[in-house]
């Protein structure tokens, strides 16, 4: 479930420049709904897509230190994100989708490490 919410998150990024295509098109994108308030819902996926990874880690038997710590890391990397959200910029937003290769390392890395812990 995460990983399905997280795909939601950097996609809507990706998504936000092309809203009047989207438009156009009579879509009903993410990025369309959630154009008046990016931020807010933005921020409700990544904060249960930190909760599902949470609870997998726990399910896992790997809510330890270094998963943890791994999860602090993809929620500081996820408020960076919506910190630097210009829906208006596609630079901006290219760079944002981008960076989510650094939080897929970072929660792989803590899933790696988490699990070698034990």
């Amino acid at each position: 479930m995460g990983g399905v919410l997280w795909t939601v998150f950097y996609d809507t990024i990706y998504a936000f420049p092309d809203r009047e295509f989207d438009r156009k098109l009579g879509l009903r994108s993410c990025a369309l709904e959630f154009e008046k308030n990016p931020k807010m819902y933005l921020t409700g996926i990544a904060s249960l897509a930190v909760a599902s990874w949470l609870i997998g880690g726990y399910t896992a038997g790997i809510l330890n230190a270094p998963f943890l710590a791994s999860l602090a890391g993809v929620s500081a990397h996820f408020a960076w994100q919506l910190n630097k959200l210009d829906i208006t910029s596609q630079k901006t937003c290219w760079k944002l989708f981008v960076s989510n290769r650094y939080l897929a390392l970072i929660l792989l890395s803590g899933i790696i490490i988490g699990k070698k812990w034990n």
